[in-house]
């Protein structure tokens, strides 16, 4: 799974174990992958930028470290490469196993700690959340019915209850509704997941988001998911997913409106197994597009070429990219020149790498 650039769609509550809409933003053009990372056992990146604007040149050290399995257990930015003059940007992250009762989080000058408690069938029952100050932020409090998630109680720091969800199921457990309520049991926003003939959406109140996904499958084993859905703020949005008969994504798309207007595009195309080309396309709310990247590979997977188009009116800005590996077909150099061909950024790359383990 790439480690950067994946972006999950607004979930509409926070409850677990219940299985959202598919709607997903799709971009997979991370240039250090978890399986890259674990097939040279790197323990650590180390990266140098200089980067120039306006005649004004920075330079910036960025230290990444990882445990055995590949995740990223710290982070730091730095502003200057010699003397280190000042720290943009802290993150240390710990891994546990599922079942373990807290995790620490911190994010420069922010922390978080989450305790979680368990009931007689191990499922998670509380929820809570402490600052940096060690004050509670907040809980949720879970409430099950033959395994599935009935309610879901959120809290304020002062633990009072705030909004809860409830939630129906159909005879094979899976989602039917979900409804939203404020702490005096006024319905705030119901989710309907039981769709008309052929999945199609039907008519519904202001207050209600219908989840309604249509499937076609085609002559040659491909196929088209559709789903049917509104945003946060009510209005109808549509995502569009093509896979070939390999289950590899070819496209996605997202529209929005009644009008059905196309906001974001992926197109993939693949080699066999491994991903060839991708390009991404972004638009506002009125459609009007707002950016676009291109991004080909080798068949290593490695990013051979990349080129970032942003669109301003009747003016178009188009960066590209330069790329370099060393003999163990790992990133080296990056550079990025700006459309006049002027460089306007580089970046270099070192590694380390974990000892290995003895037998």
């Amino acid at each position: 799974m790439s480690r950067l650039f994946k972006t999950t769609f607004i979930t509409f509550n926070l409850c677990f174990c219940i299985t959202q809409a598919h709607a997903q933003y799709y971009k997979t053009n991370t240039l250090l992958k978890d399986s890259v990372i674990l097939a040279h056992g790197i323990s650590e990146l180390l990266t140098t930028e200089t980067a120039i604007y306006k005649k004004r040149v920075n330079t910036y050290l960025t230290i990444y470290q990882f445990n055995r399995a590949a995740q990223p257990t710290f982070e730091a930015r730095f502003l200057d490469t010699l003397k280190l003059s000042r720290v943009k940007r802290v993150n240390t992250n710990t891994y546990i196993e599922k079942n373990s009762s807290a995790a620490y989080y911190r994010w420069n000058d922010y922390s978080q700690l989450k305790v979680v408690t368990y009931n007689h069938q191990q499922q998670v029952e509380h929820l809570t959340y402490f600052d940096d100050k060690g004050k509670n932020s907040g809980s949720y409090h879970y409430t099950y019915q033959d395994s599935l998630c009935m309610r879901l109680d959120n809290y304020s720091k002062k633990h009072r209850l705030s909004t809860y969800y409830q939630y129906t199921y159909s005879n094979n457990k899976k989602i039917k509704s979900s409804a939203l309520y404020s702490k005096k049991g006024k319905l705030i926003r119901f989710w309907d997941y039981a769709c008309d003939d052929e999945g199609k959406l039907s008519q519904s109140k202001s207050d209600t988001f219908k989840i309604c996904t249509e499937k076609s499958y085609l002559a040659d084993g491909s196929i088209v998911s559709t789903t049917n859905s509104f945003d946060y703020m009510g209005n109808p949005i549509k995502y569009v997913e093509y896979r070939n008969n390999q289950n590899q994504l070819t496209q996605y798309l997202i529209y929005r409106g009644k009008n059905d207007l196309l906001t974001y595009c992926v197109k993939n195309t693949f080699i066999g197994a491994k991903l060839s080309s991708q390009y991404i396309w972004n638009a506002d709310k009125k459609g009007k597009a707002m950016s676009a990247f291109r991004y080909s590979y080798n068949v290593q997977g490695s990013l051979l070429s990349q080129s970032d188009s942003f669109f301003n009116g009747q003016k178009t800005e188009i960066n590209t990219y330069q790329f370099t590996y060393n003999s163990l077909g790992l990133l080296s150099s990056k550079k990025a020149y700006n459309t006049k061909g002027k460089l306007f950024n580089t970046v270099n790359y070192r590694y380390k790498f974990l000892a290995k383990k003895e037998d």
